[in-house]
Formats: C-alpha cells, sequence, structure tokens
C-alpha cells in the first residue's frame, strides 16, 4: 500500500499534475525539547542541536522498549509530533520518512484518494492540461478534507468516551490497578490496567497536602514527602462518572511501589483480583503508614471547583451519569 501512494505520487509529481499530498510536518525544536523533559526518566534523549530527524525518534522509541514507562513515554512522542494533513504543497512526511507521499488507495473511502484518481485516469488518457488546471481546486479540497478529518476524529473520539462512561458505570467503586498517565497542577490521570480507561483523581482529593511542582511535573505531599509522577502504579476505583460530559472520575486507594526496572503489567483478564499489601482506601506513605484517601469528582482538563468529593458510595447526578461537576473538555493529539 505504501509503495503504491508513493509510486503514483511520483510519477503524478514528475508530470506536474497537481494532486491532494499527504504531508507530516516535522516537529518544532520546542516540542522535542518539551518530550526531552519526559523522556530523561527513563535515560532516553533527542539531540536537538541538530535537526530532528525520523530516524532520531525512531531511535528514542527502540530505546523505551522493554522500559517499565515504555508505554507512557510513547504516548508522549506520539503528542510531540505534528498531525498529518492534505495539502496541495508537498513537504514531505516526517513520520514514514518519505518525501513525496499521497493517498491512493482508497477511494470509496477518503475523498482525496479519489481526487488523485480522477488526476491519474486524465494523465492516463492525455488529457494533462485539463488535470494542470485543476491545481486551484485541488488546493481547495486539500484544506477541506483536512478540517473534515478533524472534525470525523474528534467525533470518534467523543463517541468512544461516551461508551468508556457507560462501560465504566458497571464497574463503579471496583478497586483496578491503573498507571498514572499525566500530571497536572489540579490532579493526576491513571489508565487502568484491565481497560484502556482513563481517569482523573483530584488533588484536593488526595490524602495530605499535595503541591505540583512544574519543573519535575510532579506532585509532591507536603508532610509525607511522597512523590506522583508519570508510570507511577496506583489502585483507584471509578468513584463518579458523567455521561452528558463523557468523563470518569477515579479515588485513589493506594499508592504502589513497582519494582525497579520493571514494565507495568499488561492488561489482565476481568476475572484476576487486583493485587494490594494496604488496606483499601488507603494510600501508604514513605515511611509505610497509611493515610485515608478521598474521592474525586472530574476527568477532564482545567480545576474544576466547588463541592466535597463522595463518601464511600458513588454519586449519581441528573445528566444520566454519576456525580455532577465538570470541567473543559481536555485536549488530545492524535496520532500522525
Amino acid at each position: 500500500m505504501l509503495e503504491a501512494n508513493q509510486a503514483v505520487a511520483g510519477e503524478l509529481a514528475a508530470a506536474g499534475v497537481p494532486i491532494p499530498c499527504r504531508i507530516h510536518e516535522p516537529p518544532g525544536r520546542g516540542d522535542i525539547y518539551e518530550l526531552n523533559s519526559f523522556l530523561h526518566t527513563a535515560g532516553v534523549h533527542i539531540d536537538t542541536k541538530r535537526e530532528v530527524t525520523p530516524a532520531a525518534v525512531s531511535a528514542a522509541l527502540r530505546e523505551l522498549h522493554g522500559h517499565r514507562l515504555e508505554r507512557v513515554l510513547s504516548r508522549q512522542v506520539l503528542r510531540a509530533l505534528k498531525r498529518a494533513r492534505y495539502d496541495a504543497e508537498n513537504v514531505g512526511h516526517f513520520g514514514l520518512a518519505f518525501s513525496l507521499y499521497c493517498h491512493f488507495t482508497s477511494p470509496i473511502r477518503r475523498y482525496p484518494d479519489l481526487l488523485v484518481h480522477r488526476q491519474l485516469a486524465c494523465w492516463l488518457d492525455g488529457k494533462i492540461e485539463q488535470a494542470r488546471a485543476r491545481a486551484s481546486e485541488i488546493a481547495a479540497a486539500s484544506e477541506e478534507s483536512s478540517r473534515r478529518e478533524r472534525e470525523a476524529m474528534e467525533a470518534e473520539r467523543a463517541m468512544v468516551d461516551l461508551k468508556k462512561a457507560e462501560f465504566m458505570l458497571d464497574h463503579l467503586l471496583e478497586p483496578e490497578q491503573a498507571t498514572v498517565v499525566s500530571v497536572a497542577g489540579f490532579g493526576f490521570f491513571a489508565e487502568l490496567d484491565a481497560y484502556p480507561v482513563e481517569g482523573l483523581v483530584r488533588i484536593e482529593d488526595l490524602p495530605g497536602e499535595w503541591r505540583y511542582d512544574e519543573r519535575s511535573r510532579t506532585l509532591r505531599g507536603v508532610r509525607s514527602g511522597r512523590r506522583l509522577e508519570l508510570g507511577d502504579r496506583v489502585l483507584v476505583e471509578a468513584a463518579e462518572v458523567s455521561l452528558a460530559r463523557r468523563q470518569i472520575t477515579f479515588a485513589l486507594l493506594e499508592i504502589e511501589e513497582p519494582p525497579a526496572g520493571r514494565e507495568p503489567p499488561s492488561r489482565r483478564p476481568r476475572s484476576s483480583a487486583p493485587e494490594r499489601s494496604s488496606p483499601r482506601g488507603r494510600a501508604r506513605s514513605p515511611a509505610g503508614g497509611s493515610a485515608k484517601a478521598g474521592r474525586g469528582t472530574s476527568t477532564e482538563k482545567g480545576r474544576p471547583r466547588g463541592g466535597g468529593g463522595t463518601s464511600g458510595r458513588a454519586r449519581r447526578g441528573a445528566d444520566g451519569g454519576t456525580g455532577g461537576r465538570g470541567a473543559p473538555p481536555r485536549g488530545r493529539r492524535p496520532r500522525p
């Protein structure tokens, strides 16, 4: 498929026939700087003194293979890359390391493919001038196709988030092992091992007082000295769900200490019970003690205010889910 797309793009470009190229621009230097701030926790670094190449990014991913934080950091690598799109002006495809590329193989599924087929048919029929005269039409169609693609991806994500929220309504207050996948000033997001579901644990619902360290992107307990960072293992339960906002909120039950150098366990079958060494509802302190964990109220970025947590029982809101507080949608960068 890739070779077919490349071959068609090359033939038409050589003939001077305009097509909607599939382009993927190189990441900005600032994006790589930010990415390196995550990668350094695994001892990985992408050289920014030279132009960043696809080979350099691939090498970083290879270095992450088998590391305890591989799954989490690989996601950060993808977020650092720009979004692929359609454009009449070719700038190459960074992700595929191709100097020229187009979508040709799925004309029944993508409109840009159909445009390429039409241009190819004109060229094969000897109507090359007619094909070249469509340059402005191709440019406009490329821009519109990119816009429609973004809308389709956003709609798909919204539906997936809704179905995840519906699914978790049947699994409220069930302890699940999870991995911290994002840390911010308002709390941290964790992804379950058993299912690809993320939820937010709010900072004000953590046991004791916690503060966010922007430089290290960690949450630190003021008195306990405990630190929560990317890749940490935790035990959580779904405390609140909002179908209207497609949000899932987790309550922290326990902070686990994974063995050094070990990768988080893969998704386990639903029937297996989560392992934990401290009582449910308590998070262990560095000294071996425990502190009662509270329950959160929202999963989206932006720190919502108001109201208290639940007290041992998941709350059901008027929007068809549980809970009642929301937050602005959480932006995500799609794959290139």
